[in-house]
Formats: C-alpha cells, sequence, structure tokens
C-alpha cells in the first residue's frame, strides 16, 4: 500500500494561532473550574451550537450565587468573529460550516478570559465545554484539571422538540431540518460518550428535562459538593 496523506484543510492552514499563553498563574491560584455541557441545538441567527437547556437567567443565577466567571465558548468564539480580525473571519467560516473549531485555538481564546479575570474570580464556568475528550485533556494539561464536569441529560426526543421549537418557523423546512438535527445528536453523543467515560470521576448528570426551577437546584447542588471539598469559602449559604 502506498503512503496515505490526509487532505489538506483550507481553513487550518490559513487559520492564526497564538505563540502559545501562558496559563501558569491559573494553575498556581488554582480557582475552582466547572464546566457544564449538554445536547447540541443550533442558534437561528448565529448558526453556533449552544447548550440548549442552560439558559441566560440560569447562568446568571448560577455565576452570582457561587460569585464565578461565566465563559461560553460559543460567546468567546463570536467575540472573535465580531473583531473580524483575520482569524475571526476564519472562525466564521468554521461555525458557519458546523466544524469544530480548533482545541488549542478555543482554548488560548478561554485562557486568555481565565487570565482576565484571575484576580478577581473566586472560580469559573466554563459553558458548552469541552466538546470533545480531547478538548478537555488538551485544556487540562496547558491550564488545570477541571474540578467537576456537569452533564444535562435528556432524551433524543426532547433534544429535537425543543431544538425543532425554536429552530424552525417554516413548515415546508421542518422534515429537511429534522433529519439534519437527527444527525447533529448522533454526532453529538458520539463525541460526548467518550467525555462522560473519561471525567466519570468528576461527573454530575443532570436531568434536564425537569422544570428551569429543579435543574437549576440540581446544578447547585453538584457544585456546592464539589466547592466543599475544593475550596470551601465558595460556598454561599
Amino acid at each position: 500500500m502506498g503512503n496515505c496523506l490526509k487532505p489538506r484543510d483550507p481553513l487550518e492552514e490559513i487559520l492564526p494561532r497564538e505563540s502559545g499563553i501562558d496559563a501558569s498563574a491559573v494553575r498556581d491560584a488554582n480557582p475552582p473550574i466547572i464546566c457544564l455541557i449538554g445536547g447540541p441545538g443550533t442558534s437561528q441567527s448565529e448558526r453556533i451550537i449552544v447548550v440548549i437547556f442552560f439558559s441566560v437567567t440560569q447562568s446568571i443565577k448560577v455565576t452570582e450565587k457561587f460569585r464565578l466567571v461565566n465563559i461560553i465558548s460559543s460567546d468567546i468564539l463570536r467575540d472573535e468573529v465580531h473583531t473580524r480580525s483575520v482569524k475571526g473571519v476564519v472562525l466564521a467560516r468554521y461555525m458557519s460550516q458546523g466544524r469544530l473549531v480548533p482545541a488549542d485555538v478555543l482554548i488560548e481564546l478561554i485562557k486568555t478570559k481565565l487570565l482576565a479575570h484571575l484576580n478577581t474570580a473566586r472560580g469559573f464556568l466554563l459553558v458548552g465545554f469541552p466538546r470533545e475528550k480531547d478538548q478537555g485533556k488538551l485544556f487540562e494539561r496547558q491550564v488545570k484539571p477541571f474540578d467537576l464536569l456537569i452533564y444535562l441529560s435528556a432524551r433524543n426526543s426532547v433534544l429535537r422538540e425543543r431544538v425543532m421549537a425554536k429552530a424552525v418557523t417554516l413548515t415546508e423546512r421542518l422534515e429537511a431540518s429534522e433529519e439534519k438535527m437527527k444527525e447533529r445528536i448522533k454526532g453529538f453523543h458520539k463525541m460526548n460518550k467518550p467525555i462522560l467515560r473519561h471525567y466519570k470521576n468528576k461527573l454530575a448528570v443532570i436531568n434536564a428535562e425537569n422544570d428551569d426551577e429543579k435543574v437549576f437546584e440540581d446544578i447547585c447542588r453538584a457544585i456546592e459538593k464539589t466547592l466543599k471539598i475544593v475550596s470551601p469559602i465558595n460556598v454561599i449559604a
């Protein structure tokens, strides 16, 4: 057999990389870092993958309760796109094609955010991260291990219903959009299962089919349990 060469990715070749942001200050300070992931959805205007069960209101409530800084992966990517830099333009192409942004690029953006808030934050909540196991492993090598991974779990039928209710308005587009969503959910599970296995010792699974208040309470209970171990000062009565 001849040599098999991986086809070149034109976006990979033109995507600017940082020289390497030193995040050792984060490791030394050792703030609690909590990740929250859930089923896939599509923002109709931006076409960016988001966590659909964790509302902005709940995110604010959790971060206020525990005095954490909220870092939403889709938000920091969108912020970079809005700079209209070369990197932002290339990232917009990645997202418009429904592709994962290279792990090293996303983690550099997260490290910038962590360092910017390190002196004032009592901890961080990373929403929508990691999307795949390699992202998590690279982050832990370059920054620090996660203290908790919260997974918002729901049946595929519920995922589809909630997403389609938001993303589809025209009847004639429903069938095509539903097929696309089924493929996206299938892809999500393929990437997500290795994450859950890898972080099983620091994993909290939350039933996202409950009402918002119950989901919020369950999330807070998981965070409180973790903070009592890693950082008791962060537990808010």
